[in-house]
């Protein structure tokens, strides 16, 4: 008989076998070689990893048993592989879920959990074999509704998905790094209107929870900070687009794509500051147009006051060989009270208290020129007077 379909059936006493109904206890094995239906279920006794309450005849010790209430689980070789508990997760490599391995939300427990031991590299593999070159894709999704089915817009800043990156401290797991992506707009998405931004976090030394670290907008503009200072952010301003460093005092390096110059300035309002490398150029230059200056002042005496203003060579200090060369320049503290707009003072890390002075060598340019305009004009008034002499 290749089908077999059974009902009830009540074996006489003595058996302790009953197949269809509630007053029985299997005791025996029941074999079915074809396709049985079993219209008030089988029920079996809950087994163990060693011996499966269902499992092959050739493999006694690999099957299905149920080690708890409203939990199934499935061994092999004797060794329990997998489970889906009582509350519905899924469990691979382990019998119990954790609940501390999100940072965010460290009472929740994942409803899917692999783990594996051993002394080698382990993990997940999506593979796809596609000729015509479709890769396997992960998605992270999320509805704004608790019921599973429901269509419902994320809220303002909703996370959509995150990698967490987890290590154990000895006590439980903690959070090393962490990426999430997260709706990039103050109100909740809609139809076709559905901004994100990535969000790439690092936990410090000391600390047991990530800090933002770095972000890259729905308009492709990134930023990185430390959480609370922002120290590098790309942005697009007066036809720019810059890289804005900020240090205290804010910096820009920014690329016009209209007249193609590389220009570096201070602040996001640099447009007349700071220097600029035109396209083809060999050296920096800065804008001198006469139309954006004001309180035009003529220099004068510049011949006088570069007289003591040493010229020198010399070495740093503090520097490894290779920055040890002879170098040429001026001392600045010669510049101070003649031409302090060349000279300025700065700290040269955040531990160090003292200010040292550097020098601006360029704007000693005008300085420079105009003491050889005063140079040519004495020359030539002398000259004027020689001629005189030789005449008389």
């Amino acid at each position: 008989m290749s089908n077999l379909r059974v009902n009830s059936i009540v074996p006489s006493l003595g058996t302790n076998v009953a197949i269809g109904t509630a007053g029985g206890t299997i005791t025996y094995n029941a074999n079915v070689t074809g396709i049985a239906t079993f219209s008030s279920g089988i029920v079996v006794s809950a087994g163990s990893t060693s011996a499966p309450s269902i499992s092959p005849t050739e493999d006694s010790n690999t099957g299905i048993f149920f080690p708890s209430a409203d939990t199934i689980a499935f061994g092999e070789g004797g060794v329990e592989a997998a489970r889906i508990d009582s509350s519905g997760r899924l469990l691979v490599g382990t019998s119990s879920a954790r609940s501390n391995v999100y940072y965010t939300t460290v009472s929740t427990t994942p409803s899917v959990q692999f783990e594996t031991a051993g002394s080698s590299y382990d993990g997940l593999s999506l593979i796809n074999y596609s000729s015509s070159g479709y890769s396997p894709v992960l998605t992270l999704g999320l509805s704004a509704s608790n019921t599973k089915g429901i269509n419902t817009a994320v809220s303002a800043s909703f996370d959509l998905g995150a990698i967490n990156f987890v290590g154990n401290d000895g006590t439980n797991f903690r959070t090393g790094a962490a990426i999430f992506a997260v709706n990039d707009q103050a109100s909740a998405w809609a139809s076709g209107d559905c901004p994100g931004r990535l969000v790439f976090s690092t936990t410090a030394d000391n600390a047991s929870s990530p800090t933002e670290r770095m972000r890259i907008g729905n308009n492709g503009l990134v930023t990185i900070t430390n959480g609370n200072t922002t120290f590098l952010e790309l942005v697009n301003t007066g036809g720019y687009s810059c890289f804005h460093v900020v240090d205290g005092t804010a910096y820009t390096i920014g690329q016009n794509s209209n007249v193609r110059s590389l220009r570096i300035g201070s602040g996001l309002g640099f447009l007349t500051t700071g220097v600029s490398l035109a396209a083809g150029g060999t050296s920096w230059g800065t804008y001198s147009d006469e139309r954006l200056k004001t309180d035009i002042v003529e220099l004068s005496g510049c011949l006088d006051s570069i007289k003591d203003i040493r010229c020198v060579s010399y070495r740093l200090t503090d520097v490894d060989e290779l920055d040890s060369k002879k170098r040429l320049g001026v001392i600045a503290q010669d510049l101070v009270g003649k031409y302090d707009e060349a000279v300025n003072a700065s700290r040269r890390s955040d531990d160090d208290e003292t200010e040292y002075l550097s020098v601006q060598y360029a704007d000693l340019v005008p300085v420079l020129i105009k003491a050889l305009q005063e140079a040519t004009q004495k020359i030539e008034t002398l000259e004027a007077r020689l001629t005189a002499l030789e005449s008389a």
